[in-house]
């Protein structure tokens, strides 16, 4: 049985133009071969999976081929290629800086350089993962790099280019690896399907190259797996289910459900997706995204932002056809609401359901007057006297049917004039002489936009509350508080407070779970840091240290006499109020 190779290794680009995605970085390393401008020094940078370990081989085979193409691609048939691809070439090193990052490892790199190469013109170094150097590592390659011997050439590698020396930058030509686009990816997959005779749907490979994310590398990790799971039959389902990925189908529907306001079927298809364990986020941050691709597809123009088959692209144009822009604007501001208050809401499914119930009866509120909308012409009623009145003194009420009005008075409807005042009131008179006064409503239109404008000013509101903090001004104001506050409430918030690794967050020190529900239960003091530190969203957070209760066996029963005296010792007050009282202890 022959050794299986992954295809991330097996189908590995040998030439620059195999590349897939970074034709710029190709086509500029073979304009300098071209005209014999080869820097010492490369940098490669990008996400993971794109090929910048793979460039830098192809760089370090065609900078020593002696049978290089016209095109400057490695010829693979010389023996520096041949040796190269057998892992035994004297001339190109490979390292891992991420288990060779000290500085011994670096001075044996130093020592290797200067040795000029046996074989080949030039000696290579590829130093892959570089950004895990430590400092006094970097530092101790920086003479070596700046200056280095006229046949050495580095190639350094990594997906961190932020946590390297800018010394090191400066020295480096920097070439930045971008992601792989989805289409680029499937084309792959397709190539890699047809070589090993695995059969896959287009939709599952476009579902493999979402997920991947730009990373070839992940994509081909993600086809091999599913290819072994399925039996060489990669469907769309098989990769839902080996990935545990929320299906696009499931969107599908609850939209259906929602343009027919079935909010029963809403309630359980949301109960459905969260038995399979998927988080109320996920549905939520899908569902946001479902409607982004109703809201492109409503345009020829902008239907190509969609990375996926035409079939799937046909069925987005088919649904969004049946809902109105404005709904759609509507369900992706609920949606963006509900995602800036998952932060802080402790019944995350409560949260989504209700969001989900607000969609279900958004066209019945517009509808109903429940949502603002734009003005339309009213049939005014007999019986009933119009007045004009100041735009501001008037109240938005439901409106009354004609049919009401007929049965009441026994009228019928007359015609509505071409042209009417811009406000009316109706006044419906009483038996008595008295009379009430309705508004006519205003059209959808109008209502839909100020409800738009009232959930804008909504979110603004919440961002405008949201004032990012260090913990050096909430230690100031917990120490304001804790003057007034009790004795262990005051060690811990003058004393136990720690750095949080997370954004809106105080981190306390607590030696137990009591003095963790002291501290929560302390009135008043969240409330106070929201409102001193301008930020809704502070939480608290607690780490217990049992150390901090001391040792266990020096714990030892105390009498009444020796707790009074560590009380008064606590409070002179006390002291005072024992000898107006003429208390003594009992010896």
């Amino acid at each position: 049985m022959a050794q299986f190779i992954v295809s991330a290794r097996k189908y590995r680009p040998q030439r620059f133009k195999d590349v897939l995605g970074q034709e710029h970085i190709s086509h500029t390393l073979k304009m300098a071969f071209s005209q014999d401008k080869l820097a010492h020094a490369f940098l490669f940078t990008g996400p993971r999976g794109v090929g910048k370990t793979t460039c830098a081989r192809i760089l370090a085979k065609a900078l020593n081929c002696t049978g290089r193409t016209g095109d400057y691609e490695p010829c693979g048939k010389c023996e520096s290629c041949i040796s190269f691809d057998d892992n035994a070439s004297f001339s190109i090193f490979e390292l891992d800086a991420a288990s060779n990052n000290s500085v011994e490892h670096i001075r044996s790199l130093v020592e290797q350089v200067r040795i000029p190469p046996l074989a080949g013109k030039y000696k290579i170094f590829i130093i892959d993962e570089v950004h895990m150097l430590t400092t006094a590592a970097f530092n101790a390659f920086l003479k070596t790099l700046e200056e280095p011997p006229p046949y050495a050439v580095f190639i350094l590698a990594t997906t961190e280019k932020h946590k390297i020396l800018p010394t090191i930058l400066s020295r480096c030509q920097i070439f930045d690896f971008r992601r792989i686009q989805v289409f680029d990816i499937v084309k792959q997959l397709s190539l890699v399907a047809t070589e090993e005779n695995i059969i896959a749907e287009e939709e599952a490979m476009h579902l493999i190259a979402t997920k991947a994310d730009g990373a070839m590398r992940d994509a081909l990790s993600i086809f091999d797996r599913i290819a072994g799971a399925t039996n060489n039959h990669i469907t769309y389902q098989a990769v839902t289910n080996n990935l545990n990925l929320l299906d696009y189908t499931y969107f599908f529907k609850v939209t259906d459900q929602l343009i027919t306001e079935d909010l029963p079927s809403v309630m359980l298809t949301i109960d459905e997706v969260l038995k399979k364990g998927f988080d109320p986020e996920v549905f939520l941050s899908g569902l946001a995204e479902h409607l982004r691709q109703l809201l492109v597809s409503r345009d020829r123009a902008t239907v190509k932002l969609i990375e996926n088959t035409e079939s799937v692209r046909e069925r987005y144009a088919q649904q969004a056809a049946l809902l109105p822009l404005d709904y759609i604007l509507s369900a992706l501001q609920l949606c963006s609401e509900c995602d800036i208050n998952f932060r802080t809401a402790k019944n995350k499914r409560l949260h989504l359901e209700m969001t989900m119930i607000k969609m279900v009866y958004l066209p019945a509120l517009i509808e109903n007057g429940g949502i603002n909308t734009p003005e339309k012409k009213k049939i005014p009623e007999p019986g009933l006297i119009k007045t004009t009145l100041p735009e501001q003194n008037t109240s938005i009420v439901p409106p009354i049917s004609s049919s009401t009005i007929e049965e009441n008075y026994g009228m019928a409807k007359t015609e509505q004039p071409d042209s009417m005042p811009a406000k009316t009131v109706q006044i419906n008179m009483d038996d008595d002489g008295s009379a009430k006064q309705e508004k006519t409503p205003v059209s959808r239109k109008d209502r839909l936009q100020q409800f738009v404008s009232r959930a804008k000013t909504e979110i603004e509101k919440t961002a405008n509350s949201y004032q990012p903090f260090t913990v050096e001004q909430a230690r100031k104001l917990l120490a304001t508080y804790a003057s007034t506050a009790s004795s262990t409430i005051r060690i811990i918030l003058n004393e136990r407070i720690a750095d949080s690794k997370e954004e809106n967050k105080l981190c306390f020190t607590v030696a137990s779970n009591y003095e963790k529900e002291n501290l929560l239960n302390e009135p008043g003091l969240l409330d106070y840091l929201r409102k001193n530190l301008n930020n809704q969203l502070i939480t608290l957070e607690f780490e217990i240290d049992s150390s901090l209760m001391g040792d266990a066996n020096d714990m030892k029963p105390i009498s009444t006499e020796e707790k009074i005296k560590i009380l008064v010792e606590r409070n002179a007050l006390l002291q005072d109020f024992m000898e107006k009282l003429n208390l003594k202890i009992d010896e």
